[in-house]
This record gives structure tokens, sequence and C-alpha cells, in this order.
């Protein structure tokens, strides 16, 4: 792969060279601001850019280090004199070099056609379907090693038998997702011991009202007998729209003073089907009373955690998340405001990385209807619009 050097006036002086002599498809690996040289009197600099020399009788050998006038066709109008040339360098010393609205526009296509030839040494030997379908997995929030391994396994079912299509991909890659998304699935106990169902997670993931939409909705623990129990001090906000829950839904709520309360709490309520505990956020800052909770909550027998995280969070954030909580022994995930996010392929990589069964989604504030555990259709329908809609 040969690189050569283009200059000019302006940005767009420097691509019209390049395509003078490439042609129209260029691939910009850099631009920059350089010295004159005496290639034009009056003008102090000019625009350089490096473009990637792909024909077919272009040599590896080493970018030219030098201004060639072989790459210089300015193209000044009748009015412009050096003078006021120099007075624009000038400026744009002091100022700092700034693209125009079309010229930052046509760089952002050219970067990404650049992105696009530079993402086929990811997948080499692969044809430009899989590597447009590869493109469309990353723009919806897959994760790069994520989208090449399913890219992979994708190939290696298609790549003997009848020519493969765009859309035999896509429908492959449905059969591999699928059982990623298979729903956790909780079998209550005969005895007559309640089931106790503890809400984890970061401040902001939405845990008090999803305890309100499982408390309620039809499809998770319907005709069964329930009770919140409020384990920390929330604020007066959260307390008072448990207690307007419970006036309208007739479900019980219990606000907890002090985590020593717990054990007496489950006792109370030993009659009762079903014990949903919310609990306040980890923090870098932990009260005493906090630690408290979480070791209360360590100490019951059969419970069920579920780690709450919102999907508007990055791969990152929502891993950190899970590495904060994972001293406690997690048995599923819940994933919040799924309408918040137009990147719903990180749901993928967070499944895929952290490894635990997704036990619902929800997907906007409605009680109790925004929330799903028959949530694989939903999901992939994302995921196939968003692919397609980046092809």
């Amino acid at each position: 792969m040969k690189i050569k050097n283009f200059i000019g006036l302006s940005f767009q002086d420097a691509v019209q060279n390049a395509k003078a002599e490439l042609g129209e498809e260029i691939s910009i690996l850099e631009s920059k601001k350089v010295d004159n040289n005496g290639s034009l009197p009056g003008v102090k600099h000019l625009i350089q850019i490096s473009v990637v020399d792909t024909s077919e009788n272009s040599s590896p050998e080493a970018a030219p280090n030098s201004l060639s006038s072989d790459h210089i066709n300015f193209r000044k109008s009748q009015n412009e004199s050096p003078k006021n040339s120099n007075k624009q360098t000038t400026k744009q010393k002091q100022e700092g070099y700034n693209f125009s609205a079309d010229e930052a526009q046509f760089l952002y296509g050219e970067l990404e056609k650049l992105n696009k030839y530079i993402r086929k040494f990811y997948l080499p030997k692969y044809p430009e379907d899989y590597i447009d379908v590869f493109e469309g997995l990353k723009k919806i929030g897959v994760e790069t090693e994520d989208a090449k391994q399913i890219i992979k396994t994708t190939y290696s079912k298609l790549s003997s038998g009848e020519q493969t299509t765009k859309e035999k991909i896509i429908n492959e890659i449905r059969r591999q997702i699928f059982p990623m998304l298979s729903p956790y699935h909780i079998t209550l106990n005969q005895s007559n011991t309640p089931l106790p169902i503890a809400l984890i997670g970061p401040s902001g993931s939405g845990k008090t009202r999803t305890i309100m939409k499982l408390a309620t909705h039809p499809d998770f623990f319907a005709n069964r007998k329930r009770q919140i129990i409020s384990t920390g001090n929330f604020g007066v906000g959260t307390e008072s729209a448990l207690e307007k829950f419970s006036n309208l839904t007739g479900i019980g709520v219990n606000l907890l003073k002090s985590p020593r309360e717990i054990p007496k709490t489950i006792n109370k309520y030993s009659d009762e089907d079903i014990l949903f505990f919310d609990t306040p956020a980890l923090s870098i800052a932990q009260s005493d009373s906090i630690r408290s909770i979480y070791r209360y909550l360590d100490k019951i027998n059969q419970l069920l955690t579920l780690l709450v995280v919102d999907a508007t969070r990055d791969i990152l954030d929502a891993k950190h998340i899970y590495n904060k909580y994972s001293y406690i022994n997690i048995d599923g995930i819940i994933i919040t405001k799924l309408d918040e996010t137009p990147r719903i392929g990180k749901v993928l990589s967070l499944i895929n990385k952290i490894d635990l069964p997704l036990f619902a989604i929800c997907e906007g504030q409605s009680i109790p209807d925004n929330i799903r555990r028959d949530f694989k259709e939903v999901i992939w329908k994302e995921v196939e619009t968003g692919i397609k809609e980046t092809n």
C-alpha cells in the first residue's frame, strides 16, 4: 500500500488534486497545515492530505516527504490576491485551522469510507455482504470482538452450499442470538416460606419502579401474595411513591428503619408468597448502614438477586456496575430504559460479557405495562432493523 501527499490552498483544493490523479474513490489518512516552502508566492501555509493509493500500479514505497509540484493544482479566483491569502493564513495561524461545514461533512464521509476499508482487515477473507453486516452490528452497539465472532460463526455455517445472501446471513445470526435471550425462569417454592427477591443496582437504574411492575404485571407473579420491603432510606420521594403504590394496588409496603429489622421482617411475612427487597445503591462512600443491608441480605436463605442495569449506559459502564456488585451472588439481570437507547446491540454484548441470564426488560415508565419477559422477538426486531438501516 502506497501513501501519497497532496496539497492545496484549502482542504477541498487538496482533495480535488488527489481525485484528479487517483480517481473519485480516495481514502484520506490525515490532513494537516504545512509550510509553503516557496510553492506559491505570498502564501505562508498550505493544507496537506495523505491519501492511500490503491491503484494497480502503485508500489509499497514510502510516502514522499517533500511537497511535490506534481501534486499542486491551485484554483485561485481572479480577485484573490496573495495579500488576502496571506491574511487568511495569518488568521488561521492565530486561531488554528477550522474546517468549514462542507469540509467537515466531506471529511466525515471520507473517514467513513476509510473506516470501512480498514475494518476489512478484521475479516480479510469474507465477502462484502458479511462486511456490511459486521458494520451494522457495530453501529447498533455490539462490541467489535463480539461482532467479529458472530460473523465468523455465521460464515462457517453458511460457507458451504448455495449462494449466500445478506438475508440468509441475518437469519443465521438470529439463530445464534436467540439462545442468548432465553429468559430466566423462577420456580416458586411449594413450601410455606416466601420467595425473597432483591433488586440491586446503581442509583437511577429504575429499581423501585421495576419492583412495582414485577409486583403487578400478570406475566410474573399473578395471584401470588406479595409484599415490598424497602431496606434503606431512599428519600421522601421514593417512600411517597411506594406508599401511593400500596394504596392503589393493595400490595403491602414495609419501610424499614434499620438493616437489623430484615430477619424479623421475613419471619413476620412468612405467609406471603413473594417478598420484594428494594435496596440502596452501592457507592464509593458507602455508609455503614448500607454495608449492613447487604450483609443481612446475603444471609437470607434462597434469596434471588437480580441486577438492574439501564440500557442508556455504555458497555464499559455496565461491566463496571456488574464488577462492583459481583461479590454478591447475582442470579440474573433486568435491563431497563430500553426505549431510551438507539444502540440495542449493547444488550447482546452485555449478556455475553457477564454471562448472566436476562430475567426481564423494561421499555417505558408505565406500571405495570412496560415490562416484558417475552423479549426475544422485541430485541431481535430492533437488532434486525438496526443492521438493515446501516447498510
